[in-house]
């Protein structure tokens, strides 16, 4: 799912919908981590300054912005992404952004689960 919303912002958003522009994706799978990179060819942006998108501390003040802007109901797939993985972070640029999902503490929790 995070994944799927990292894709869809850099189509959207990076490539201004323009279906001929191509997004790349890298996946690396190791026994503890899988990690995926989404690149796209736009101008990027700064992920500390976008009032148009939920942030954790207030994720429905946005809402008020993207009506301001006339843009589509929307905006909380970067928070979504956020808690679906354990790291997010995006390139300097702002038109990469990487996520990881480590699989011991799942099994941690797992372990943990059963042991009660």
């Amino acid at each position: 799912m995070a994944l799927h919303e990292l894709g869809s912002n850099a189509i959207e958003w990076g490539h201004c919908g323009r279906s001929e522009e191509v997004v790349q994706i890298t996946c690396r799978i190791d026994e503890s981590t899988v990690s995926f990179s989404v690149r796209d060819h736009g101008p990027g942006f700064d992920p500390a300054r976008l009032p148009h998108a939920a942030r954790r501390e207030d994720p429905v003040s946005h809402a008020a912005v993207r009506e301001m802007l006339r843009l589509r109901e929307g905006g909380f797939g970067i928070l979504l992404a956020q808690g679906l993985v354990d790291e997010l972070c995006y390139n300097e640029t702002g038109n990469e952004a990487r996520v990881v999902k480590h699989f011991a503490r799942r099994a941690a929790a797992l372990e943990s689960c059963s042991a009660g």
